[in-house]
């Protein structure tokens, strides 16, 4: 192929097409396009930082004027989305964020938290009297709240709702209560009915109550390792050992003890599976709402 030849037909060609006032603009007009996107294209890099981010603090458990302190040392901005009430929880704490720690974000980046916050929001009680206790269970959990000790008492239909009660008083459908309060139920129960103990190893406190619950028993101890030092690891931890084990016969109200982690790997130790009767030879804490032995009254 001759290249003199040809870049002379080039030329030529090229010559034609500028001294014809339509392609002449067409090549202009594309030009400047090309130029605008170029332009464009790099006042986006430097505005936007492409390529340059950081990982996400970790601001879970941190007192929210903290969080927000050490959010604008690093170019970031703490907006609160949601707040709850936890009793017993300190106000003002941080308990959830979204991205979450170590995210790679880009510098103004929002992170957007959840704090406990100091007054309860209320709610009215669901009377839930007359119910089956998985019905009652599921109106409970429906409106915030959670289904906490159940008490078992002689009646000729099992699992059927005779009271309800908060802090150990008898609650009516008038009263409002906190909103994620545990609710403690006062259920019948008939001579011989027994339950299975729930599979809850991988589970969260809450989640391992629910289905304890739902087994018809109740939490016995809830024992935390040294990987949980603070109140947002509690919410984090996961259950790796149980006792009664999965399968194991009990009779209905009885307590089923858990044992909780934030190492995913961690194994029972030997002295957690010395008991040979059950959850009723081992030491127990109940989990719902401390009560003090008081004389019976409605909210």
């Amino acid at each position: 192929m001759d290249f003199d030849k040809l870049t002379k037909t080039i030329k030529v060609k090229a010559k034609r097409a500028w001294a014809n006032v339509y392609s002449r603009q067409l090549i202009i007009a594309f030009g400047l396009l090309l130029l605008l996107w170029l332009v464009t294209s790099l006042f986006l890099n430097i505005v936007t930082q492409h390529g340059i981010s950081q990982p996400v603090p970790e601001f879970r458990g941190m007192m929210i004027d903290e969080a927000i302190a050490q959010a604008e040392g690093a170019n970031l901005e703490i907006q609160i989305a949601d707040s709850i009430y936890i009793p017993g929880r300190q106000a003002g704490m941080i308990i959830d964020q979204n991205p979450k720690p170590e995210v790679q974000v880009k510098k103004g980046r929002k992170i957007f938290v959840t704090i406990i916050t100091r007054t309860p929001k209320l709610s009215n009680v669901p009377n839930v009297v007359g119910y089956s206790l998985r019905q009652a269970k599921a109106i409970i959990e429906s409106q915030g709240f959670a289904v906490g000790r159940l008490d078992y008492v002689a009646d000729i239909a099992t699992n059927n709702v005779l009271e309800q009660r908060f802090n150990g008083r008898i609650l009516s459908s008038s009263v409002k209560i906190p909103v994620g309060s545990a609710i403690e139920l006062v259920v019948g129960l008939s001579q011989g009915d027994v339950t299975e103990v729930p599979n809850v190893v991988g589970q969260t406190f809450g989640g391992a109550r629910s289905s304890i619950v739902e087994s018809y028993l109740n939490v016995g101890e809830a024992r935390y390792d040294e990987t949980v030092r603070n109140s947002i690891d509690s919410l984090e931890a996961k259950v790796y050992y149980q006792n009664p084990s999965v399968g194991a016969k009990l009779g209905l109200g009885k307590k089923v003890n858990v044992y909780l982690s934030k190492n995913p790997k961690k194994k029972p130790q030997s002295w957690m599976m010395v008991s040979p009767n059950g959850a009723d030879t081992v030491s127990t804490v109940d989990t719902a709402a401390s009560v003090e032995e008081q004389p019976e009254e409605e909210l």
